[in-house]
């Protein structure tokens, strides 16, 4: 027990050191002006918990943790792997294996906001076709003015940021370690810093950034509104 008492200790200390939370440790007590409330008093969420069947609010606090648990161990094993670029050390394909599980927690996580963002559309896609990406651009089709929601400029910049890490790409075609030594002498060497550095910045946006994604939904729960009565 002594090796994981001091595993999460340093766990811990990172988490403190580089400002890292998760969306459980902002609203453990589900206050009344905090995100799960919030995201309660939608109707979309009713929504989505009846037709997919699935608890969005459980999902995406699990996936925040997982995102969040996986850059902490980033941030563990960074200083320990090898720079030599012929022999990866057993701390290169840890380091390589957590930064592929957070990037797939944050698709994930963004997923799962997709489905919401879904429902929010007059002819609401079958869940298998539906990914962020494509839901987005139907948002910004149908609702007209919602590029002028600071909530929305944040979500914009954030998914254009999130195309850096290739994750189709790295999915299906080619496993990051693998890039780093490769015996080409031109091949560019992995910048594991900037890419720890892109997973701490969608760690902060998914649980410090919460409320700019509620702005955006509570607007789209509005103006969903107002076009259902139009309709009547």
């Amino acid at each position: 027990m002594d090796f994981f008492d001091q595993y999460n200790d340093k766990l811990y200390e990172l988490s403190q050191e580089y400002g890292l939370i998760n969306l459980l440790s902002i609203d453990r007590h589900y206050k009344d002006g905090g995100y799960w409330n919030r995201f309660a008093k939608l109707k979309a969420v009713e929504q989505y918990i009846d037709g997919y069947n699935y608890h969005l609010l459980y999902e995406i606090q699990s996936l925040s943790n997982q995102v969040h648990f996986g850059i902490l161990n980033c941030l563990l094993f960074r200083p320990l792997i090898s720079v030599e670029r012929i022999e990866p050390n057993v701390y290169n394909h840890r380091l390589t294996f957590m930064i592929e599980s957070t990037i797939h927690g944050i698709y994930a996580y963004w997923n799962r906001i997709a489905l919401l963002l879904n429902l929010y559309l007059n002819n609401p896609l079958a869940k298998e076709k539906v990914y962020m990406s494509k839901i987005f651009r139907l948002i910004k089709k149908e609702y007209i003015e919602v590029k002028n929601i600071d909530g929305y400029k944040w979500l914009d910049n954030l998914m254009a940021d999130f195309e850096f890490f290739r994750r189709n790409e790295m999915t299906h075609n080619y496993y990051i370690l693998m890039q780093e030594f490769l015996p080409h002498p031109h091949q560019t060497k992995v910048d594991y810093d900037l890419l720890i550095q892109k997973l701490v910045y969608h760690n902060n946006a998914i649980s410090k950034d919460v409320y700019k994604l509620l702005d955006l939904l509570d607007y789209l729960e509005v103006d969903s509104n107002k076009k259902n009565k139009n309709n009547f």
